[in-house]
């Protein structure tokens, strides 16, 4: 650790941030060296684990800079053994697939749970524009089956932090990109300054329906089922029967009509909640009619039945 910067060390870094209430992370890699030239825990993993559990840290992000195929394969099992074999719950976070090309379908993600991995970067880092954000959503989008596949309670695919409460995207465009993440079961990790958020930001980030749905019990992720015209439809199956529907929308002059039955909602009304306004639309028999708020827009209902 930096004794310039830290000079107090890691353990008291640690402590100072439990009692804030804040779980402390930090980042490694499995090269030799970290992306930005610092040590690397490659061929150090027990001896880093140990430090790790010595400080208190509850999470750790470990990329792959420096490193290839074949020392991804056995690093990072070696990594979430010597994590295992600590008195402590430090959540794992692996960058093994983010340097194994587009193709999610050629990724070995059994080995990747076999290892510990509870969340895998999977592909390019998020950049604070929305270009980026949309780029990631299409990635999501064109391999939903594989990446459906892949996730389940315990680890997750990530498809990188969230800018809710950065000026370089909209209001509409982060309500997007959250709604989007949820439906997909990603982890919600905040890239933001907390001291710099705006209120319509913070009301965003804190609405327990939007987390409730990216939490959900069943451990479920969703994908996109449906795209045509500038509008994609985005589905997740929740606990209980319940559904949740994200319709997002290119341009602010679209409209939408959703057909549940196409959805795979089957026969019968649907109790619709519009989770984004936080609105009950009341019950309604087989379809909704939907129209876009705004550019990049994305309308986020769950069903339930009535």
């Amino acid at each position: 650790m930096n004794e310039t910067r830290f000079p107090s060390g890691g353990a008291a870094l640690g402590d100072a941030l439990a009692a804030l209430g804040v779980r402390f992370g930090i980042y490694s890699d499995e090269g030799g060296k970290t992306c930005g030239g610092y040590p690397g825990s490659e061929g150090r993993e027990a001896a880093d684990a140990a430090t790790f559990a010595g400080w208190g840290v509850g999470y750790l992000k470990l990329d792959g800079c420096y490193d290839d195929a074949a020392g991804f394969a056995a690093g990072y099992p070696e990594m979430g053994r010597a994590l295992a074999q600590q008195n402590i719950n430090i959540t794992y976070s692996c960058s093994w697939p983010a340097y194994l090309g587009d193709d999610e379908t050629t990724k070995p993600f059994d080995a990747m749970v076999a290892a510990g991995c509870n969340l895998w970067r999977n592909w390019r880092d998020v950049q604070c524009d929305w270009a980026s954000v949309r780029s990631i959503m299409d990635h999501w989008g064109n391999y939903s089956v594989a990446l459906r596949a892949a996730a389940g309670p315990g680890h997750w695919n990530d498809p990188d932090m969230l800018l809710a409460g950065n000026d370089c995207v909209t209001d509409l465009e982060a309500q997007t990109q959250m709604a989007i993440w949820s439906m997909v079961a990603a982890p919600l990790i905040m890239g933001n300054d907390l001291r710099n958020v705006s209120e319509s930001m913070r009301a965003l980030l804190l609405n327990d329906e939007i987390i409730a749905i990216d939490q959900d019990p069943l451990g479920k992720a969703g994908g996109r089922a449906e795209t045509s015209g500038g509008v994609e439809v985005w589905t997740r199956d929740l606990a209980g029967g319940s559904l949740a529907i994200a319709v997002y929308f290119e341009t602010g002059d679209l409209t939408a009509t959703v057909d549940f039955a196409a959805l795979g909602w089957g026969p019968g009304d649907a109790k619709v909640r519009d989770v984004l306004r936080r609105a009950d639309l009341g019950v309604l028999r087989g379809r909704v009619a939907v129209v876009a708020p705004g550019d990049h827009a994305t309308r986020l209902l769950k069903l339930e039945r009535p």
